[in-house]
């Protein structure tokens, strides 16, 4: 479990290198496979990019809320939608609380900046221990699919997946 005290704050411009390296090291870097979300098994290549980070920092509608303990453990994206994306713990941190942390954050967050009165995300459908992880927080499954935006996220390994939504009241 988590022993340094917790230390959230809203990136800025100059953190988006961090938090690119961060999610991609826990989804598909050379740490990935350390923790218990990597995606190497469904497409190469890195989960995000520099400039996509930046474009996200950059709009008034997104934060990326960052975790700290002491050094950069988590983030995550919200938007004024309510719409959760990248969560990410670094692998070396996971199952330590971080993230239970971060999505606790970024509920109390998008509520005092947006006034939303649920939470949304989705999930790769073959990653059944993160939809589980999601249901223990409190997600629900809506029924809803989508198609994993291939195009946008070259490299893929297997084509055989797609994107469900989870729903969370707040």
């Amino acid at each position: 479990m988590q022993t340094d005290p917790l230390h959230f704050r809203d990136a800025m411009l100059d953190d988006a290198a961090a938090i690119a390296d961060l999610v991609n090291s826990a989804y598909s870097g050379p740490d990935a496979a350390r923790g218990w979300t990597p995606e190497t098994h469904l497409h190469a290549g890195p989960r995000t990019t520099l400039a996509e980070v930046r474009g996200i920092l950059a709009d008034p509608h997104h934060r990326i809320l960052l975790c700290h303990a002491p050094d950069l453990a988590g983030s995550v994206q919200i938007d004024a939608s309510g719409h959760l994306g990248m969560l990410a713990v670094h692998p070396l941190r996971q199952a330590e609380g971080i993230g239970r942390a971060l999505l606790d954050h970024a509920e109390t967050r998008a509520v005092s900046l947006w006034g939303v009165p649920s939470l949304t995300l989705t999930a790769i459908n073959l990653q059944t221990a993160l939809i589980a992880y999601s249901e223990r927080r409190g997600f629900r499954r809506t029924g809803r699919r989508e198609a994993f935006p291939h195009d946008e996220q070259p490299g893929a390994l297997r084509q055989d997946f797609d994107l469900i939504e989870l729903t969370k009241p707040i």
